[in-house]
């Protein structure tokens, strides 16, 4: 072999080899990253991103909320700030009595890095029935309703003992108030990964943009952990 057709192989040899590193280090920078999950009953502070007024509310309105923190898992942030969470105002078949307004909030979908919008479901965080809007330096209380409780504690219980008739009798008056009023709610359209707002009498139910409140998945919720280059 000459000098020429040697140099000529030699190069065709170091330009395939250039070839598999790229490859090989492009396989490695850009191989799709593990799915982490973040568990169903984690809550996310968001905050409207919008104004919102019962008294202008049509069906179907759409509602948008903005994350304010960063949420990580496995030491990676997976839901970074300002991620979108979409869903839709719809107001219940049956209309509340005394002046009361009810609408129902049915959170859809979640804008992830590198995933696009996906399904999500989550119902806004409540104590004591009440939702606690942070509106600047101030905490505003909306009445909320919800398919979150459960049945009278002790209607399922093993019990060592036959239970008293004075028992049993409280346990039976606190199931059928307990059917009442998951037939009132399931009236005004509340369903799981759901939550109905009420308002106060003759009053209107007023959200702002800005409004701070919190998020508590009711499905857990898959998510593509960010690529490390």
């Amino acid at each position: 072999m000459n000098s020429t057709n040697f140099a000529k192989s030699l190069k065709a040899i170091n330009l395939a080899f250039l070839c598999v590193l790229t490859l090989s280090f492009s396989a490695r920078a850009y191989t799709p990253a593990p799915i982490v999950e973040v568990p169903a009953g984690s809550k996310l502070a968001v905050k409207l991103t919008s104004n919102f007024n019962s008294a202008d509310c049509v069906d179907g309105t759409q509602i948008v909320f903005k994350t304010v923190e960063e949420t990580t898992c496995d030491g990676s942030v997976v839901l970074p700030v300002d991620t979108l969470i979409t869903g839709k105002i719809y107001i219940p078949p049956a209309v509340p009595k005394n002046g009361i307004k009810a609408v129902r909030i049915k959170l859809e979908t979640i804008d992830l890095v590198g995933q696009g919008q996906v399904p999500f479901t989550g119902t806004l965080v409540a104590r004591g029935g009440l939702l606690y809007v942070r509106r600047d330096l101030a905490t505003v209380q909306i009445a909320v309703a919800g398919l979150g409780q459960s049945a009278p504690l002790g209607t399922s219980m093993c019990m060592m003992s036959p239970p008293s008739k004075a028992w049993i009798r409280k346990q039976q008056l606190a199931l059928a108030k307990y059917e009442e009023t998951k037939s009132k709610l399931i009236a005004y359209g509340a369903e799981w990964g759901s939550t109905v707002l009420l308002s106060k009498r003759n009053q209107q139910i007023d959200l702002r943009e800005g409004d701070v409140v919190r998020i508590e998945l009711t499905d857990p919720l898959r998510v593509r952990k960010p690529a490390v280059q």
